[in-house]
Order: C-alpha cells, then sequence, then structure tokens
C-alpha cells in the first residue's frame, strides 16, 4: 500500500491510501502524459506537471507517493535488491553457513539478517511462480539510487551517480536538465512494469 498527497496551487489536499496497482497506473498515466516523475530512496515518486483549472493559466501540481512504510535502505540493503534485481527472483534456502534460511538470488546467498531488512522495508512480494520478486517500493528506490543527484562546488553543473552531468546557465536550467533526466529513466521503469495504463 502507498499514502497519495496531491497539492495543488491552492492546497494540500488529505492523504489517502492507494493500492500498488493504483499506483502503476498512475504511473503509465504519468508517463503518457510526459508528466515528470521523480523516484525516491524510501521507495516512493513524486509526480510533477501543470493544469489549468476551469480554463485558466495552467499551474503547477504534485502528486507524492509514499509507502505506507517508507524505506530508508543501507548501502547493504541496496546491494542484496541489485542482487535480487539481477537474478530476477530470490528464494528462500538453507545454508551450510547460517542456522536460518538465506535468500537465495542467483549464484548469491542474502544472509537472514539482511533478509529480514528487506522483507520489512517491503521490498519483496511472493510471486505466482512462488519466487520472491521486488515490488514496485524497490524498484523506485533503485531507481533513485541508481540516479542520486552529486552536487559539485558549481552551480551550473549537476552530477547524476549514472555519470549523467547536467549543464546549464543557471541553476533552474540545471534542475530542468536532471529533471528531464529522471524522468527519462522512470519511463524505462514505468515501460517495464506492464499493468494497467487506462
Amino acid at each position: 500500500m502507498f499514502t497519495e498527497v496531491v497539492t495543488d496551487p491552492t492546497e494540500t489536499r488529505p492523504a489517502r491510501p492507494v493500492t500498488e496497482a493504483t499506483v502503476v497506473t498512475y504511473l503509465h498515466r504519468a508517463r503518457r502524459r510526459a508528466y515528470q516523475i521523480e523516484p525516491l530512496l524510501n521507495g516512493g515518486c513524486i509526480v510533477r506537471f501543470r493544469q489549468a483549472a476551469h480554463g485558466g493559466t495552467p499551474r503547477p501540481w504534485q502528486v507524492t507517493l509514499t509507502p505506507q512504510t517508507p524505506a530508508d535502505p543501507t548501502a547493504d540493503d541496496l546491494a542484496a535488491l541489485r542482487l535480487i534485481a539481477d537474478a530476477g527472483t530470490a528464494s528462500s534456502a538453507t545454508s551450510d553457513d547460517y542456522a536460518l534460511p538465506v535468500l537465495q538470488a542467483g549464484t548469491h546467498q542474502i544472509p537472514p539478517a539482511q533478509a529480514e531488512r528487506l522483507t520489512a522495508q517491503g521490498f519483496l512480494t511472493e510471486g505466482a511462480d512462488g519466487g520472491l520478486h521486488l515490488t514496485l517500493s524497490a524498484r523506485l528506490t533503485l531507481l533513485a539510487a541508481a540516479h542520486a543527484r552529486m552536487d559539485g562546488t558549481d552551480r551550473d553543473l549537476s552530477w547524476c551517480a549514472c555519470g549523467m552531468a547536467a549543464y546549464g546557465p543557471n541553476a533552474d536550467r540545471v534542475a530542468a536538465v536532471r529533471s528531464a533526466h529522471l524522468t527519462a529513466a522512470a519511463g524505462v521503469l514505468v515501460d517495464a512494469l506492464g499493468g494497467a495504463t487506462d
């Protein structure tokens, strides 16, 4: 489950719960309409767009989608999520090294305590095949980590963790370049999600 908060030009509306399926549908719609999508490390995202009310001038809107238990991933959590993403699935398995079951992701074993952290943060869900798969929250967290902002001393330059450099004549232009980059990266994820697109 996620929590949705809509901020329109005049107010912030009360938070409401929404399902992961609803968020997937919303992201497809945002992608189709070329809205800005910013993944967040907590497993959520922010969608920004401009919309006119009653035929007026378009004004900025923002929809913040946050997991009901926001994630707080460590570097070890992110590393484990990448292993599962690379393997496509994980499964519970016994190990000679641990008394408790581990998560087997390809040829890698994720220790019990680490597996417990991933589960507690809502990063794993059981699929129809019986395997453990990454949730939407996990995918958004990985995307946010892969494209974390790394600023230098120059206000006209911003680096992305993926290696992209955003240049511009001023901070606003740099922010616009970075936003377009994030939205494009999020679009790849949304296209891969499948699900409803209405």
